[in-house]
């Protein structure tokens, strides 16, 4: 006949989950102190790569350092290969659509070359047709 082994002291003090008490299992994190959605989404896309509408409060003059060919990037409708325009003063880089690109080419030429060091401002335009439920993306002036 073998006699019972002991609790250890950690499993003595632990008490096994009532079945079903109704209890919730404890949260992990803090309670944000958000005033409105855009913040929450700002929180969302912190660790994003690319520049999105909510990044910007009202306008982002920036400097342009390159452009980047991003293969395999993700993005909301799956991995595609990207270009992006990096810039000095931050960390998010904006994914070029044909319209920011027509834009750049009429300000300083079809050679990008030319345009590393050019400052440019970025903000937040509402879209003629939504693109993935968003209405607001951002534009080059």
């Amino acid at each position: 006949m073998s006699t019972p082994k002991k609790a250890s002291k950690a499993s003595a003090s632990k008490k096994a989950p009532a079945e079903d008490d109704g209890a919730r299992p404890a949260a992990r994190g803090h309670e944000l102190e958000l005033s409105n959605i855009k913040q929450v989404r700002k929180v969302l896309r912190a660790n994003n790569p690319w520049l999105a509408a909510d990044d910007i409060e009202d306008e982002l003059t920036v400097t342009i350092a390159r452009y980047v060919e991003h293969p395999n990037a993700q993005m909301e409708d799956g991995e595609r290969t990207v270009v992006a325009l990096h810039f000095v003063e931050h960390e998010k880089a904006l994914v070029l659509n044909a319209t920011n690109a027509d834009v750049l080419e009429e300000r300083f030429g079809r050679d990008i070359a030319d345009h590393k060091g050019q400052e440019i401002t970025l903000y937040a335009a509402r879209l003629d047709r939504p693109v993935f439920g968003r209405k607001y993306g951002v534009r080059i002036k």
